[in-house]
């Protein structure tokens, strides 16, 4: 197993030493008895990584395999990104009027639920600081625009289902303008219908100045430090793209995928959209998952 990076919940223990197979059928390690390691699995790594041969919105139907921590949602429109086998990552958003959702991972066509494997939502977090709205009321308000998803059960990994990495805490994890990353889901497409299989595109992060330049003719939602604006004319994520995650290539990892944003909300289909900072909610994220829970 590749040696994973300061920051990732990503990891393997280190052995405790050589395991032997006793007679009554149990392993024993003469450092620790009969305590065997527990190991997390590898994140940010697909089987089939993605290719970019061409220009949701604009995007190129992805394979099986190239997104691995795609999260389907079928009670909303929206999606997510398993961050290791038993926790999904998503947008506050997507699911502040949900107690419990209908989730499916491991497959790339909404209609053919088959290749999938249904996710049990046992719990969801959204961020202490998130402003929830009563149901209907139309949102300005898309700080701290984050959420997790605890499931019932741990989901099996293989080679269409596994994490993504969440940033490391080190400076080279802060993407900069014009490193460009990946965005899936099952958004509207240039057709302006939600896509019935899972599409992929690569957007540039740019200037937040250009997306409040055009953000003055659209809605009235504030940009803030805790959000990334990316996109050029003809490729976005779209409606229905909402919870995705945003991911880079890791800098301290070659052939591995962070998150460093998940879809929050648009100025406009096919121009900019904007994605929450995943790493401004780090220790939020590692302290849910550990069980210090603040918000539910």
């Amino acid at each position: 197993m590749p040696p994973t990076h300061p920051g990732h919940l990503s990891s393997c223990p280190s052995s405790s030493g050589l395991y032997t197979c006793q007679a009554n059928g149990k392993w024993m390690n003469s450092q620790v008895g009969e305590i065997l390691p527990t190991c997390e699995p590898v994140c940010g790594r697909p089987r089939e990584p993605p290719s970019f041969t061409q220009r949701i919105f604009g995007g190129i139907r992805a394979e099986r395999g190239n997104f691995p921590w795609q999260v389907y949602f079928e009670t909303t429109v929206c999606g997510g990104a398993l961050i290791s086998d038993r926790w999904v990552l998503t947008s506050a958003s997507c699911v502040e009027h949900h107690k419990t959702l209908r989730m499916f991972a491991g497959g790339t066509d909404r209609n053919v639920l088959a290749q999938w494997r249904l996710l049990e939502t046992e719990e969801i977090f959204t961020h202490p600081n998130f402003t929830r709205l009563p149901v209907g009321q139309r949102r300005s308000d898309f700080d701290n625009d984050i959420a997790l998803i605890k499931l019932k059960r741990k989901i099996r990994m293989g080679p269409t289902i596994s994490p993504i990495c969440l940033p490391g805490k080190h400076p080279k994890y802060m993407v900069g303008v014009d490193k460009a990353g990946y965005i899936s889901g099952f958004g509207q497409t240039e057709n302006f219908a939600q896509s019935d299989v899972l599409m992929f595109a690569l957007v540039p992060v740019v200037e937040m100045a250009r997306c409040r330049a055009a953000n003055l003719s659209g809605t009235t939602a504030s940009l803030t430090e805790n959000m990334l604006c990316a996109g050029i004319e003809g490729v976005d994520s779209c409606t229905g793209d909402g919870g995705g995650v945003f991911v880079f290539d890791d800098p301290l990892g070659p052939g591995t995928y962070y998150a460093a944003g998940v879809v929050s909300w648009g100025i406009k289909c096919g121009a900019f959209g904007i994605y929450t900072k995943v790493m401004n909610y780090h220790q939020w994220i590692e302290s849910t998952m550990a069980g210090d829970q603040g918000s539910h």
